[in-house]
């Protein structure tokens, strides 16, 4: 069964969905254009911008040692912060290490302290035991 004989048996009025039809594809159209434009004039704008950053003469070259100059810059910045980060880690570790071994020192003058007490209360027992003779 052709379309224009299906479409007149469901009541469908061919003139009127093929001009709807036509319609909406010519919208689609349209928009899609429109879109292809945008794209094109961002396109333009973007290469524009590029050729006069990068241009060799003129402003764009003056640009261009600009941007050298910083992408310079950056690098340098970059070197000093992994140097100052490796720095920092260094000063981290120590700090821990003679975290360590300040608590291990505290311990040892504890365990000192004891064994000073121990002593003196011997050598007060020997003194106590020598008065007694």
């Amino acid at each position: 069964m052709p379309v224009d004989m299906w479409m007149l048996y469901h009541g469908i009025d061919t003139f009127h969905s093929t001009d709807t039809a036509y319609q909406h594809m010519d919208m689609k159209v349209k928009a899609i254009i429109k879109l292809i434009n945008e794209d094109v004039d961002s396109f333009g704008r973007r290469a524009e911008m590029y050729q006069n950053i990068f241009s060799f003469g003129g402003k764009g070259a003056v640009k261009s040692q600009e941007v050298q100059r910083l992408t310079v810059e950056i690098n340098m910045a970059n070197e000093k912060w992994d140097a100052l980060m490796q720095s920092k880690m260094h000063q981290e570790s120590a700090i821990r290490e003679l975290k360590m071994e300040i608590g291990s020192l505290t311990e040892q003058n504890h365990s000192s302290e004891l064994l000073i007490q121990q002593l003196r209360g011997e050598i007060n027992s020997l003194r106590d035991s020598k008065g007694e003779l």
